[in-house]
């Protein structure tokens, strides 16, 4: 049971840490594409 929580706890950093990655990039364009919406 100890390893399979510690497991788990692994596994949800392993999100935590790889989700960001993969959403930085429209997290950062996003202010842009919001602008140009605005101006139109």
């Amino acid at each position: 049971m100890l390893n399979g929580f510690g497991s788990s706890i692994s596994g949800q950093w392993f999100l935590l840490l790889c989700m960001p990655s993969f959403l930085f990039p429209y997290v950062f364009h996003f202010p842009f594409i919001f602008r140009s919406v605005l101006r139109k």
